[in-house]
């Protein structure tokens, strides 16, 4: 019985969704490195009514404009990134992200599918 309930402890600590309620360190809002790219530390505040429909990782982009707004264009799905770096503002940059794809609630039209960005390079 305590093997069951070890191993059942052991497959929902490693499941793929994250709890979008954990407790972000606010004091750094982004931190940069030469081989991870810019880490975006403060994404939970980004659509927090949201829930995560999937997770994207190391996936390759286009920055694209529309409107006052910037997206990140792959296969014909646009990401509606909450807040894109400054140094990645620029319409036509290829880049690599990992983040968590929102839901779109079911009233609602949108540019683009919500998107909370951890991890660009």
């Amino acid at each position: 019985m305590k093997y069951l309930l070890f191993l059942t402890f052991s497959f929902l600590l490693t499941c793929g969704v994250k709890n979008t309620d954990q407790i972000i360190n606010s004091n750094s809002e982004q931190s940069q490195t030469e081989e991870t790219g810019i880490i975006i530390e403060d994404a939970g505040k980004c659509f927090p009514e949201r829930k995560i429909v999937s997770i994207l990782r190391a996936k390759k982009v286009n920055i694209i404009k529309k409107g006052d707004k910037f997206f990140c264009a792959y296969d014909n799905t646009h990401l509606e990134v909450c807040e894109l770096p400054e140094a990645f503002k620029k319409e036509g940059t290829v880049c690599t992200i990992e983040g968590e794809i929102l839901e779109i609630f079911a009233n609602e039209r949108r540019m683009g599918t919500p998107f909370r960005l951890r991890k660009i390079k």
